[in-house]
């Protein structure tokens, strides 16, 4: 009974203060890696068709001990190529996010499609798997206007690829060097 009042009361607030002496040396939760930048962003991928698309997004992208995280906010445009005399292309404008951390990948996307007199507008959740700079992601769209084009399907696979543009926006910290300051 003495040796547990004891060990409660002397040695569990020591190895509190050990604890807190030790992360205030070397904070664990601090990023290695902060990212900011502009990027081209190159897409492709099968939705019922083949499709391909540019445009531009802005990302975020943070390494630490704990993993890699970031998010991206994109606009692009995109064209449904037509391989048979029976079809016609298919242009669009996409805008979307993407929320990456220990390269699982969530987002939701906005697409508006466009043939000949026949325009759709598709909403889609997404999840896959990659990173900030290059991802593989599984969509299932819901569309406002009942899929006019038939061309179009609800399930969509993309690759999306992300090429940065160093600007004055890119920021890098080096967590070494703040340690040896303190």
């Amino acid at each position: 009974m003495i040796c547990r009042i004891l060990f409660m009361v002397v040695l569990l607030p020591l190895f509190g203060a050990a604890q807190t002496a030790d992360t205030t040396k070397r904070n664990s939760f601090k990023v290695d890696m902060h990212q900011k930048h502009w990027s081209v962003s190159i897409h492709t991928g099968v939705q019922k068709r083949y499709f391909i698309g540019a445009g531009i997004s802005k990302n975020l992208f943070l390494g630490s001990r704990h993993g890699v995280y970031g998010h991206d906010f994109y606009g692009s445009f995109q064209y449904f190529p037509a391989f048979k005399k029976t079809q016609t292309g298919i242009y669009g404008l996409r805008a979307g996010a993407m929320v990456c951390g220990n390269f699982f990948v969530l987002g939701s996307e906005v697409q508006y499609l466009k043939t000949g007199k026949i325009h759709d507008v598709l909403w889609t959740p997404k999840i896959g798997l990659g990173a900030s700079l290059l991802h593989l992601t599984y969509g299932y769209s819901f569309s406002s206007n009942h899929y006019p084009i038939q061309a179009i399907s609800r399930n969509s696979i993309t690759v999306q690829m992300n090429l940065p543009l160093y600007t004055k926006d890119l920021k890098k910290i080096d967590c070494t060097n703040e340690f040896r300051k303190s």
